[in-house]
C-alpha cells in the first residue's frame, strides 16, 4: 500500500500522469521491454525516467494481478490482447 501511494505522489510530482500517454507512446513502451527507463527516456523524450518507470510498474502490476489505478483504459484494452513482454520482470504474455 505504501509503494502504490508513492508511486502516485511520484507520478503527480512528475506533473505527467500513466493516464495521459498517447497511443503511440504506450505501444512504444511495449515494443521496447528489453530497454532500461534511461533508454526509452531517450525514445520517449516527452517523459521523464520517473514517468517511465511509474507505467513501467503499473504494467508489472497488470500481469501479477495488483494495482492497476494508474492505467488508462486504452492502456488495459490494450494488455488483455497480450502479445507483449513485461518490462519490469520480462514475462511474455501470451496473444489472448
Amino acid at each position: 500500500m505504501i509503494i502504490n501511494i508513492l508511486k502516485r505522489n511520484y507520478i503527480q510530482e512528475e506533473h505527467t500522469l500513466v493516464s495521459e500517454w498517447t497511443n503511440k507512446e504506450f505501444k512504444t513502451l511495449l515494443q521496447k521491454p528489453k530497454l532500461t527507463n534511461e533508454q526509452l527516456h531517450n525514445v520517449l523524450t516527452s517523459r521523464s525516467v520517473g514517468a517511465i518507470n511509474a507505467l513501467c510498474s503499473f504494467i508489472h502490476s497488470y500481469h501479477i494481478g495488483g494495482d492497476i489505478s494508474g492505467l488508462a483504459n486504452m492502456m488495459i484494452n490494450r494488455l488483455k490482447k497480450g502479445s507483449w513482454e513485461c518490462p519490469k520482470c520480462h514475462e511474455k504474455q501470451p496473444e489472448r
